[in-house]
């Protein structure tokens, strides 16, 4: 599985994920309506956010996180 760690205004950086991480993930933490804190990467499990101005969407195909 191929999941994008980066995405910016140059392009995308990928991680090809180690055995047992079969997920990618994508988490957008609201900081204020400007801004967005972004993660990307790979995951064995699905994480849970942690608070009410965080989302997190997970996937199992190559590229999904984009």
């Amino acid at each position: 599985l191929t999941c994008v760690t980066k995405d910016t205004i140059f392009g995308i950086t990928t991680q090809n994920c180690p055995a047992g991480q079969n997920l990618c993930f994508i988490r957008r933490h609201y900081i204020n309506h400007r801004y967005t804190e972004i993660t990307r990467g790979c995951t064995a499990t699905c994480p849970k956010p942690t608070n009410v101005r965080e989302t997190i969407h997970c996937c199992n195909t190559d590229k999904c996180n984009e």
